[in-house]
């Protein structure tokens, strides 16, 4: 079993570490479960998620588009995202989950998650 905490931010901008944390090992984690028939379970965000226009809720994603979304969490989990289906059609036996929030150790600053606790 691999592994590989993701980096959080919820700051406006480019990061580099944010991206490779959460793109680019994305990639890479993907393609070791590819060559080693591994099944891997992505876990992702509703924030990569398309608003939706004219709903009372929130449609499965049938495409991830980073310029759709705000943020550089949203931004990089969107185009992670991208990357498993990628995968998944080269043979990638993969399950994307995304989670409306998430909490847990050391998150002492005022997400939305640690206020609504």
């Amino acid at each position: 079993m691999i592994h590989c905490a993701g980096e959080v931010d919820i700051a406006q901008g480019y990061s580099l570490n944010v991206y490779a944390v959460n793109v680019t090992s994305t990639k890479n984690v993907s393609e070791a479960c590819l060559k080693h028939n591994a099944k891997l379970v992505y876990i992702s965000s509703v924030h990569a998620m398309q608003p939706a226009v004219e709903s009372n809720g929130i449609d499965p994603a049938k495409e991830y588009n980073p310029d759709t979304v705000i943020g550089l969490h949203a931004k990089v989990k969107a185009r992670a995202s991208q990357v498993v289906p990628a995968f998944c059609s080269h043979g990638l036996n993969a399950t994307l989950i995304q989670p409306s929030g998430l909490i847990g150790p050391n998150d002492y600053t005022n997400t939305n998650m640690s206020e609504f606790f």
